[in-house]
């Protein structure tokens, strides 16, 4: 039992140090969404691309994230 807590002290930092890793990196999505939503218009008339119309369009889009096999 006692080994357990004080691996859990020896953690600590590191759990604080992803906490605070996510928290930014969260705070800057939810910038960056702000930032999409007032430019709605400015996207589609630059590029001649538009954005999903509702909100579930653009949730089922999918992102490719190649694999690298691993070899032995």
């Amino acid at each position: 039992m006692k080994s357990i807590i004080e691996k859990i002290k020896n953690l600590i930092p590191y759990f604080i140090l992803i906490t605070i890793y996510f928290l930014f990196i969260n705070l800057e999505a939810s910038n960056n969404m702000k930032k999409n939503d007032s430019n709605k218009n400015d996207f589609g008339n630059k590029k001649g691309q538009t954005l999903p119309k509702t909100t579930t369009e653009y949730d089922n889009q999918r992102i490719e994230i190649p694999v690298i096999p691993f070899d032995k």
